[in-house]
């Protein structure tokens, strides 16, 4: 009925950030990545691989995937032994949530999710349910290889109103809000990936100029302005260098 708590090293991580600053590059720094491919992010890894930053040879990339259908194939590939991976990436939840929307939508003849099944949330709740299949069937296939989960989405701003004090704006991941916790609520890291900026306040103007050093860092602790959390102990930002893995220490 009880059992002590087994020691792993592998990480079920969900990245996400704004475009542009490495998300895609810094899943394919885990440890032979395998890549469900939602999005075209194969073009940048062979331009860093190029350059000489990202080893392109550990990184295996899916088709491109355009429908459920297509993504239960690629997912069901995983199963194969002969395919060598210890990292699965999804490129990215956000373009998975745009995907199983659409199936929605289609499936109920509806114009919008609010409207699917008739409505009062019914659209919404089959959504849920998709993302909650689908996490699922991946948890199972890296238990079962030992393998750590990427989760890639990108990055949007919203206004949040506590009872208790003014309102303010937080990033979240860019997908339908009902559905945040699938890839938030059961995995080891929640990293918000951001460039280091400062403010430059010119004298006699309103407003203000955003600097940055082109610095990257990986935030990856609790804090008001963006879903951030961990169960690593991380206390403190994760510099990230194209190239190098921020994580490497945990897995």
């Amino acid at each position: 009925m009880f059992s002590k708590i087994k020691p792993t090293k592998n990480l079920h991580v969900t990245i996400f950030g704004e475009n542009g600053l490495g998300k895609t590059s810094l899943a394919a720094s885990f440890p032979d990545p395998v890549f469900i491919k939602l999005e075209d992010g194969s073009k940048t890894i062979e331009m860093e691989h190029k350059n000489g930053l990202v080893n392109r040879d550990n990184v295996t990339f899916s088709q491109k995937i355009n429908n459920v259908d297509e993504l239960y194939s690629v997912v069901n590939a995983l199963l194969n032994e002969s395919l060598e991976y210890k990292t699965i990436v999804v490129d990215s939840v956000t373009k998975l949530d745009s995907i199983f929307t659409s199936q929605i939508i289609a499936a109920s003849g509806k114009q919008s999710i609010n409207q699917a099944f008739g409505g009062y949330g019914a659209g919404v709740s089959a959504l849920f349910d998709m993302h909650v299949k689908f996490r699922n069937k991946l948890t199972e296939i890296a238990n079962s290889r030992q393998a750590n989960v990427v989760y890639i989405a990108h990055a949007d701003v919203k206004s949040i109103t506590p009872p208790d004090s003014e309102e303010y704006k937080k990033y979240v991941l860019r997908m339908n809000e009902k559905c945040f916790g699938v890839y938030i609520d059961e995995v080891d890291a929640v990293g918000f990936l951001r460039l280091n900026t400062y403010l430059r306040k010119h004298e006699g103007r309103e407003t203000n100029t955003a600097l940055t050093d082109n610095k990257r860092k990986i935030i990856c602790y609790p804090t008001p302005n963006n879903m951030s959390k961990n169960r690593l102990g991380i206390t403190q930002d994760l510099d990230f260098t194209i190239g190098e893995n921020p994580f490497a220490g945990y897995l």
